[in-house]
């Protein structure tokens, strides 16, 4: 169960993370004649590192943390946490293009450049300090930039 798990869990085991309990995505777009720009944003939602660990958040955390003097190789104990969350995330990117030839039945030829995550957010840490972030979920390279052109003949 990986449910509002956003943190690594799983992935590097299975090769699959945890699924957020939200996500938001959204885009606006302003266009005038050859020119378009547009805004992407991208919203994943705070969430839990392990759903098998117990941190301050759990219910259980008290139990567990007393279950530590009496059976500290026990399962509770040992799934003890200080830190059970990862932070939510936002993401922009800003593209823009412009068409230089438009024709109906003809030559059509764009240029186009991009910036993916404009603010150069990090990915939030794990709390364990092993695994870091889950990659499927969180931007890893921080700002980049894409541009070129399109073509159709």
């Amino acid at each position: 169960d990986r449910t509002g798990v956003t943190g690594p869990q799983g992935f590097f085991d299975t090769g699959s993370g945890g699924v957020p309990d939200w996500t938001f995505n959204a885009t606006l777009t302003y266009q005038t004649g050859p020119v378009q720009v547009r805004l992407q944003s991208r919203f994943i939602s705070a969430g839990k590192y392990n759903n098998d660990r117990i941190g301050p958040d759990d219910s259980r955390y008290e139990e567990a943390i007393a279950s530590c003097a009496t059976a500290p190789t026990g399962a509770l104990c040992a799934n003890t946490i200080n830190d059970n969350t990862v932070d939510s995330a936002v993401y922009f990117n800003l593209s823009a293009s412009y068409d230089v030839v438009r024709e109906e039945n003809g030559l059509n030829f764009q240029i186009f450049g991009t910036i993916n995550n404009l603010l150069n957010a990090e990915p939030p840490l794990a709390p364990d300090g092993t695994y870091y972030t889950n990659p499927v979920l969180f931007d890893q390279i921080g700002r980049y930039f894409r541009a070129g052109f399109r073509m159709n003949l």
